[in-house]
């Protein structure tokens, strides 16, 4: 029953607000802590008992309860370490995993035997992600109870998920090696062909930039076309650098049709279009991949031959005159404007 003025207090089964404070309850509590402090640590713990037995409702009653017998501080350390335990109980169905450990580990301290709480304390620390903490609690336990079904289920629940983050780290670390193995690969072959490699303009997990030498030590990259005026693009994943548009964008826009079905007035046809680039769009980066804050090219301030931010060329120009312009810093994936 809630608290209430019309009933007396022992029969109240939760604690009451300020505002429900009577003189009965404020007697009863004198009783509480009238006589024996074990008695007295005793009674509110079987009070905390009756709270956890309630259900959700009864739990804040049943930690403050607990809480009250751990501050009678009785001389009988096993008892002391079933109040510690006991509130733990309670704080890890509440979830509040830090208070469940600190409490377990009080527990554990003062009497070594506690097998309960060295299980919350486990529960815990999985919950936690402290899984290598949660082993070693185990174990522990285990080595004073090697029999006990709970302990080995969490310690079994702990090693499995040690593993498996183990070997996530593990992949992660073999990825970051190998992103950083192929830009190092990237910024060599592109210093072997003058070109003054720079960071990414678009998502490569989107666009999957490619960089190889032909058996003629030929660069080829992948190109990305942008349309601005339809917010259209298109991805060349093979261009040779010896090629030229023109080769690329006969084909891709015939005189005659077919027609792109974005292109509404068939005027994107390849004798129509303007090719333009950006020399200065990223910044230029190291072998590592950072940004190479001091590589001439860094500034855009620096470009001596073209104040404009694009620079325009002829369908005829090869993609290699580009890559190789005095001012041009190529992002990972180089980009071309094609324009009406």
């Amino acid at each position: 029953m809630k608290p209430s003025k019309e009933l007396h207090p022992i029969y109240w089964d939760s604690l009451p607000t300020e505002t429900e404070v009577t003189p009965e309850y404020e007697a009863l509590q004198t009783l509480l802590y009238d006589g024996d402090p074990l008695e007295v640590a005793e009674n509110f713990k079987e009070q905390g008992n009756d709270s956890f037995k309630r259900g959700k409702t009864g739990y804040k009653d049943a930690v403050e309860f607990y809480s009250k017998a751990i501050a009678v501080k009785i001389e009988d350390t096993e008892k002391q370490s079933i109040y510690l335990s006991n509130r733990a109980a309670v704080n890890l169905l509440l979830e509040n995993y830090g208070r469940v450990i600190e409490d377990c580990k009080e527990a554990i301290t003062i009497n070594p035997g506690n097998i309960k709480a060295y299980f919350r304390a486990a529960k815990a620390s999985n919950k936690l992600g402290k899984y290598q903490q949660a082993i070693s609690l185990c174990d522990h336990c285990l080595s004073r109870d090697p029999t006990n079904k709970d302990i080995i289920v969490e310690k079994k629940i702990a090693t499995e998920r040690l593993e498996s983050l183990h070997a996530s780290l593990f992949l992660k670390e073999k990825e970051k090696k190998e992103k950083e193995d192929e830009i190092g690969r990237r910024f060599d072959l592109a210093s072997r062909h003058n070109i003054v490699l720079g960071s990414s303009l678009f998502d490569i997990h989107t666009y999957p930039s490619k960089m190889r030498e032909d058996e003629e030590g030929n660069l080829h990259i992948s190109v990305l076309f942008v349309y601005e005026e339809y917010g259209q693009t298109d991805f060349i994943e093979d261009f040779d650098e010896t090629s030229t548009f023109e080769q690329h964008l006969i084909h891709m826009f015939p005189a005659h049709g077919p027609y792109a079905d974005w292109d509404a007035d068939h005027t994107y046809v390849h004798h129509n279009l303007e090719i333009y680039f950006e020399p200065r769009a990223v910044k230029p980066v190291t072998r590592q991949g950072t940004l190479d804050r001091h590589h001439p090219r860094s500034s855009s301030s620096s470009i001596a031959t073209n104040t404009s931010s694009v620079i325009k060329v002829r369908q005829t120009t090869a993609l290699k005159k580009i890559l190789t312009h005095e001012s041009y810093v190529m992002p990972q994936i180089p980009v071309i404007y094609v324009v009406v």
